[in-house]
Parts: structure tokens; C-alpha cells; sequence
């Protein structure tokens, strides 16, 4: 025998059901509890022991806890008004609720199982239709399409690749790579040529905007520079760096390149020096470097 389940259906037609209002509310709650003894019996709606032997009345009387006689008076009652309407009977010794399997074993129209059964007959329906259906033509090829060989989308592919290499490097850098540019640069500036003023830092941020070389590229160019420590100089080997692809571009003699790169920066260098005031009052200059090879005193 299964356990019986800790629960049991009541529904709500009961309450508009003519065979309850033949019962008195005290009929009517003796009836309930003798349903859910039936409940706990696990028997089909059979008033039964756990071995499957039938209960007597004072047995049920016992576990109904009728212990008064205006309660068993009320018990009987119900027993013979229900025992007329065919609900309750007696069959070979074993009195039997007959709406009980009935009840219990009845899905409601929400329930998870019918739900998924309607759902499986849908997609069945649907899928007898879908295949039904006659397959689409084939589209009709396009003669104003051209139709590339293997060889020629080789080439157009790698067209395609070299010309968004192309742009990625004519693109202006991302805020990240910007902002790493800049600190480098800064870096650099503070570590080879001196304090970084604000005119400097202005001058950094705007190549920055525009360079597209590598970032390793510019510890390079502050070495290359030897002496000539100044920015317009440097700035003149980034340029020539991105222009030839980067320090080991082009094979020019150093000499060469040396004078290249000054005349990159000679519009900067015919400025006037910020510092000529300084000289003109008498103040000693000294422009700080790594080394004493690269500063020195400037007397006014």
C-alpha cells in the first residue's frame, strides 16, 4: 500500500452540492472527519486497518474521538442520510465513501500535467503543419552580382586587412593609450630634461593627441637625443620614428639623421629663450638632467 498523502481534494462544488444540504452543519463536519479517516486509510476511500482488515462502528466512533452521545447520536444521523444517497455504504463488512477515488484521483483544468500534455499537442499540430508546407524556391542568382574566384578574394581579403591596418594606425590613440603616453612622456621629460611646467605639460598632452608610434619607442628617442636635451629635438625623432616605422626604420648614417632631426625642430629652437630674462638679471641657470654631462650653468 502507498503512503497516503498528507493532504486531500475538497472542492468548491461542494458547497453548492444538493446532497449537503440534506446534512446539518454538525452532519456535515462528521462527514469531513469520516473523509479524511478515509484519507488516512489509503483504501480507495475503504475505512480499513493498515493490514487491510475492515473497521467496525465503535472503532471508527474511536478515531473519530466521538466519545458523547449527542455526538454519536449525530454520527448515526449522518451515516443513515448519507447511506440513502448511495455516499456512504456498506460492502462486504467495509463501509465505503463512494465520491473518494473519484475526488481524489481528479486533476484540476490548471494542473503542471495537463498543462504540458495541451503544450505537447500544440507543437505536435504545429509541426504537422510546418511540414505540410512546401520548401521555398531557390533564390534566383543576381547576374549584376559578381562572383570572386578563390585567388581574387585572397586579394581582396587581404586588401581589406592592410586598409584596416592602415586606419587603426592613422586613428587617434583611445583615452587609455593616451593617458600611458602621457605619463611616459612626463616621466622622460622630468628624468631627462627638468621640471615639467605647465607650458611643457601642454606641449606633452598635445603630441600625445597625435602620436601613433609605440610607447617604447619614446624612451628610445630621449636616449638618441645625447646632449641636445630638449623637447622640440626629441619630439623631431618620434616623428621621424613614426614616419620610417620606428628606430631601426630606414638605414641612414647617423650624421645624417642628426641633422634631420635638427632641422625638424628648428622652428622650435629660433624661439626666444623663456629663460633669457633670467640670465639678463644676473641669476645663475642650471637645467637638471641624469648626469653631469647633461646640465649645466648658464651665466647671465
Amino acid at each position: 500500500m502507498t503512503r497516503p498523502k498528507p493532504w486531500l481534494k475538497m472542492w468548491v462544488e461542494w458547497l453548492n452540492k444538493p446532497l449537503m444540504f440534506r446534512l446539518t452543519l454538525a452532519e456535515q463536519g462528521t462527514y469531513w472527519r469520516l473523509y479524511a479517516l478515509a484519507q488516512q486509510c489509503n483504501a480507495n476511500g475503504c475505512l480499513v486497518t493498515g493490514s487491510g482488515a475492515p473497521l467496525d462502528l465503535e472503532e471508527i466512533a474511536n478515531y473519530l474521538r466521538i466519545t458523547s452521545a449527542a455526538d454519536r447520536e449525530v454520527f448515526d444521523s449522518m451515516l443513515k442520510k448519507m447511506g440513502r444517497e448511495q455516499e456512504v455504504i456498506w460492502e462486504d463488512g467495509t463501509l465505503r465513501i463512494m465520491s473518494y477515488e473519484e475526488a481524489q484521483s481528479r486533476l484540476p483544468s490548471n494542473d503542471k500535467a495537463r498543462v504540458a500534455e495541451r503544450q505537447r499537442l500544440h507543437r505536435n499540430l504545429a509541426t504537422k503543419k510546418e511540414s505540410s508546407k512546401e520548401p521555398p524556391p531557390p533564390p534566383t542568382p543576381n547576374k549584376d552580382v559578381y562572383i570572386y574566384t578563390e585567388a581574387e578574394e585572397k586579394i581582396r581579403d587581404k586588401f581589406v586587412t592592410e586598409k584596416t591596418h592602415i586606419q587603426s594606425r592613422n586613428s587617434p590613440p583611445s583615452r587609455k593609450i593616451r593617458d600611458s603616453l602621457i605619463a611616459e612622456l612626463s616621466k622622460l621629460y622630468e628624468e631627462y630634461i627638468g621640471i615639467l611646467t605647465p607650458n611643457a605639460a601642454d606641449q606633452l598632452r598635445e603630441f600625445a593627441e597625435h602620436y601613433k608610434g609605440d610607447i617604447e619607442w619614446i624612451r628610445k628617442a630621449f636616449d638618441s637625443a645625447g646632449n641636445k636635451r630638449r623637447w622640440p629635438y626629441i619630439a623631431a625623432i618620434l616623428e621621424r620614428y613614426q614616419e620610417e616605422g620606428g628606430p631601426s626604420g630606414k638605414e641612414l648614417d647617423r650624421q645624417s639623421r642628426r641633422g634631420e632631426d635638427e632641422s625638424r625642430a628648428a622652428p622650435a629652437i629660433n624661439r626666444p629663450d623663456p629663460l633669457e630674462a633670467t640670465r639678463q638679471a644676473g641669476w645663475k641657470v642650471r637645467r637638471s638632467g641624469p648626469g653631469e654631462t647633461g646640465g649645466g650653468e648658464d651665466n647671465g
